[in-house]
């Protein structure tokens, strides 16, 4: 294929030599200050739902928010 000075780094005319291997992840997590709470790995593909980020939240977030209020001493609602 002859192509027009410059044309050949056009992305029309470029292919990929490999294939990463890599997989994208989706996670959740929270911090309070310095204490970092949990690393969560979201399932794969679909989207977030309420009902799944509550899931979320009532199953990692709310343990981390009592053990951060009994350390320090919190008198925060929750």
């Amino acid at each position: 294929m002859i192509r027009a000075l410059r044309e050949e780094y056009l992305n029309k005319n470029l292919k990929p030599s490999f294939k990463s291997g890599y997989t994208s992840i989706r996670v959740w997590s929270c911090y309070y200050s310095s204490e970092i709470g949990p690393l969560v790995i979201l399932k794969k593909g679909g989207r977030i739902t309420v009902i799944y980020y509550l899931e979320i939240v009532k199953k990692h977030y709310v343990p981390f928010y009592k053990c951060i209020v009994e350390k320090y001493r919190l008198k925060v609602v929750l």
